[in-house]
């Protein structure tokens, strides 16, 4: 996570040990910082964390390239941070001055407060980050990654809970200040915060949220309730064909439409980025501790992580303790070994066979190292096999072993799932074009694309679909 550029700065051991018994964290305090962008900072003592409760700001930011640094002063050593780090202390800084005219905050930027530099600890606090974050006063999202001027914010104050529905976006899409407005709403969509892993658990446990972008602020649920409505507007965008249709006072080929044509092409290029922030911010509204585990490990495939492991441990927090998994950031405990520890914990602790849905559908370049049954979450899915596993999750009346208890078991090093099932019937036809695959005895299957003749359905004991399932050679 740190930059080898900082290996002097921890040469000189500018943090003391925390005690672990006691849950400390660090706080940071800007003592001197000017127009240039350098600033001074020190480190508090170790605090622990029901002490420092509601006295201090949790910055959340994108980290960036590592290799993208900007120096800072921290106990007067010089120190390479993350220049997106710089951004966002820059930026919470002059939203804290401006809205509450406190010009030394304490605040909690994961960088400095931990010591990168020691596994032990940096395991140690991410295993309670979830209560790092819901303890702090609020949560500053920084969404700006360079230093620039942005009408988004603006633009969503003006409209407010009144966002336009696709017909008003027509009749004012000839006007140049509110198409630039929804031009950088969507541009603000599409900055990397939005898709990172860390993230969802910094916002979505927040007790209070400011989002900041473009040096401007908004409370985070009059923020998320607009650009809701705004992303269900958009997506209405590329339907803007059977509009014209229905609306014939508009022209095709018109400024209107050219201007919808063009938003539209902004939204599917920030598809992926628009959905996160969908999930993110639906999730929050929701406010539930105990998340399905499958689906914000489904979120992780969309997520960028400078270490894969965190597709894992940037969830674990808001999920059930008793599913056992522990952050370990030791070498030896490889990204392989994470996610086959992660699976076999999630099919004991839940009793059922779901997460094979997930390893069936997307396998990428660490699939190959990994067990068939163990889900490769470094792998995007397709839009295709987004469909298609979610139309399975949402067939969750489906009980195809008829309530039969699961008798899992694992063997050679956790490499071998052994499970009981009832054979029923070879694959002998598959119609990629659509999805589909017959039987030797005529039956019908909705299948994925990697699906071929010979392979054969299962009934597995605690599996709520049938399975296919391939033979291999020596298995």
């Amino acid at each position: 996570f740190y930059s080898p550029a900082n290996y002097d700065f921890y040469s000189k051991r500018p943090y003391l040990p925390l005690d672990k018994s006691k849950r400390s964290i660090r706080l940071l305090k800007v003592i001197h910082h000017d127009d240039a962008g350098y600033f001074r900072c020190e480190l508090t003592d170790e605090i622990p964390l029901p002490d420092a409760h509601g006295t201090y700001t949790a910055v959340s930011y994108c980290a960036g390239n590592p290799k993208n640094t900007r120096a800072i002063e921290v106990n007067g050593i010089k120190f390479n941070a993350f220049a997106n780090l710089v951004i966002a202390l820059d930026e919470t800084l002059h939203y804290r001055a401006k809205a509450y005219g406190d010009e030394e905050p304490l605040l909690w930027l994961d960088q400095v407060c931990i010591n990168q530099s020691d596994p032990t600890e940096r395991s140690h606090q991410v295993g309670f980050m979830r209560d790092i974050y819901s303890s702090a006063w609020e949560v500053a999202v920084c969404l700006s990654t360079s230093k620039t001027k942005s009408r988004a914010m603006s633009w969503i104050e003006h409209v407010g809970t009144r966002v336009p529905g696709l017909e008003a976006v027509f009749k004012r899409a000839s006007n140049s200040v509110f198409v630039n407005g929804c031009n950088d709403v969507l541009k603000m969509l599409g900055q990397p915060w939005w898709t990172r892993a860390w993230i969802f658990q910094e916002y979505t446990v927040s007790q209070s949220a400011h989002f900041i972008y473009g040096g401007q602020f908004m409370h985070g649920r009059m923020f998320s309730a607009i650009l809701l409505h705004f992303m269900l507007t958009i997506r209405e965008a590329k339907y803007h064909h059977i509009f014209l249709e229905n609306n014939p006072q508009y022209i095709s080929g018109g400024p209107e439409h050219r201007q919808m044509i063009r938003l539209s092409e902004i939204r599917s290029s920030l598809h992926e980025s628009i959905e996160a922030a969908k999930f993110i911010l639906k999730s929050k509204e929701i406010q539930t501790r105990l998340e399905s585990f499958n689906q914000l490990l489904s979120h992780s495939r969309r997520c960028g992580v400078s270490d894969p492991r965190d597709r894992v441990y940037a969830f674990v927090g808001l999920v059930d303790p008793m599913y056992g998994i522990v952050p370990d950031y030791d070498a030896a405990n490889t990204a392989q070994r994470v996610f086959s520890e992660t699976a076999r914990r999630i099919i004991l602790h839940e009793g059922n066979l779901s997460i094979l849905s997930h390893a069936v559908l997307c396998r990428g370049d660490m699939g190959s190292t990994l067990p068939s049954w163990v889900p490769d979450w470094t792998s995007k899915d397709s839009v295709a096999k987004q469909q298609l596993r979610e139309s399975l999750i949402r067939h969750g009346n489906f009980d195809a072993s008829r309530g039969t208890r699961m008798d899992a078991s694992f063997s050679g090093g956790c490499k071998v799932l052994e499970i009981t099932g009832i054979f029923v019937d070879n694959i002998v036809d598959v119609r990629m074009d659509l999805s589909r695959s017959s039987t030797s005895k005529g039956y019908r299957a909705r299948t994925g694309p990697e699906v071929l003749p010979d392979d054969q359905i299962w009934i597995l004991s605690g599996a709520r679909l049938p399975l296919v399932l391939r033979s291999i050679q020596g298995g």
